[in-house]
């Protein structure tokens, strides 16, 4: 994905945003959580598998890590510890 079109799509529109790696087991666990909380949502799913540009874009350190962005305003989740609090504050 383009930085400029993910860009703009955050802007405009409720959105998850998921960077990820196949190896990655907090990413396999956080998965159907954040699948959950985007049906949930009704936000639309971006998965993003080790994208080194966009995860200097968006300040990613580690896996999994989650961007949600609500009417223009972004917010980030990283690793599985965070993932698990938004989830159970939603759910």
């Amino acid at each position: 994905m383009d930085k400029k079109l993910l860009t703009e799509a955050l802007k405009k529109e409720n959105a998850i945003v998921v960077f990820y790696a196949d190896w990655c087991d907090a990413c396999k666990v956080a998965s159907p959580l954040i699948k959950e909380i985007a049906n949930k949502l009704e936000f639309k799913l971006i998965r993003l598998n080790e994208n080194t540009d966009l995860e200097q874009e968006f300040e990613v350190d580690y896996y999994p890590h989650v961007v949600i962005s609500y009417k223009g305003k972004i917010k980030h989740y990283p690793g599985l510890h965070s993932i698990k609090e938004l989830y159970e504050n939603i759910i």
